[in-house]
């Protein structure tokens, strides 16, 4: 219930979040804070630390929601489904690491996971909707066309 409880705050503030920092600030807030919480899950040597861990987590899960804004209209119905879709096999793949390798190692996958996630994220563009609604015109343009690769009209 800890993980859900944090899941559902994340949830609450990303909109408030995405709005003030960005989009793409928010994502790597969360996929910090769903680092930090794989670390202490995989380093803890107590519950409440690893409730710790849990929560951390699970805001960050809650808080990262990023992809329908930059994706062609036509496909974001499709590509929504698929994050669900891929949460839903990324427990999956968790609960079958966990399985099979002890809880640590299980947890220290996951956090090198979001690490490699939160580098990624590093290299990408913040949303050109959020740089238009920052009156951030020309650097939307910029993006949008690094985005669409210049074959989409503005």
């Amino acid at each position: 219930s800890t993980y859900t409880g944090a899941t559902s705050l994340g949830c609450l503030t990303s909109g408030m979040s995405m709005n003030l920092v960005g989009r793409r600030s928010t994502v790597l807030i969360a996929l910090f804070s769903m680092s930090t919480g794989w670390v202490l899950i995989a380093f803890t040597n107590s519950y409440p630390l690893m409730l710790i861990g849990r929560a951390v987590d699970g805001f960050g899960r809650g808080l990262s929601f990023h992809l329908e804004e930059t994706a062609d209209p036509r496909l974001r119905g499709s590509l929504s489904a698929c994050i669900l879709l891929a949460y839903s096999v990324g427990i999956m793949i968790v609960s079958v690491l966990g399985t099979w390798l002890n809880w640590r190692v299980a947890a220290g996958s996951c956090a090198l996971i979001s690490l490699l996630n939160l580098l990624g994220y590093c290299f990408l563009p913040e949303s050109p909707v959020w740089l238009v609604r920052n009156n951030r015109i020309h650097k939307a343009r910029v993006v949008f066309k690094w985005l669409w690769n210049g074959n989409h009209h503005q």
